[in-house]
């Protein structure tokens, strides 16, 4: 028996992708499920098609099983230009000056058209190794950390 109103994502647009991931967490709420991250994983991968679907398939495995992962995923691809939520926190009074968070993360290489995962920066990138050019990993842990301010202009990425 089909499910009622499940979410189905196609990877059309942003307001799609942000209605999709909550659509997701409510369905977690709903079955408490909520804190099991591999089944939220799961479960948004079979509400998938088109685009997304294809997407999702090129995802590294780590970044497919965890939905913290995979919603921080969503968002970057399909939402790029929209301010993440850490932006505007409620918590801070208006006018107050707040340093903005400081995110470690790796550096993704995807093809433009497909957006297919193609590899990381590697960390034998910053030994200055090559200066020709820079050969790609698919393993996290061989990846190059990164630390950035998020900025709507162009952002400094420090070497951790």
């Amino acid at each position: 028996m089909a499910e009622r109103n499940r979410p189905a994502f196609r990877g059309s647009s942003a307001a799609e992708a942000e209605d999709f991931v909550q659509a997701v967490r409510r369905k977690a709420w709903s079955e408490k499920k909520q804190s099991d991250y591999g089944w939220m994983a799961a479960y948004a991968a079979v509400q998938m098609s088109g685009q997304a679907l294809r997407w999702h398939m090129s995802l590294p495995p780590d970044i497919q099983s965890d939905w913290r992962k995979l919603e921080v995923a969503i968002l970057d691809r399909f939402a790029p230009d929209h301010p993440p939520a850490s932006r505007n926190n409620p918590m801070v009074p208006s006018g107050a000056s707040v340093e903005p968070v400081l995110f470690t993360g790796r550096i993704r290489i995807t093809e433009y058209v497909t957006g297919k995962f193609v590899g990381y920066i590697p960390k034998s990138a910053a030994e200055g190794r090559s200066r020709d050019h820079v050969e790609t990993t698919t393993r996290a842990d061989d990846a190059l950390l990164v630390e950035f301010r998020p900025s709507s202009s162009l952002v400094t990425l420090d070497l951790v």
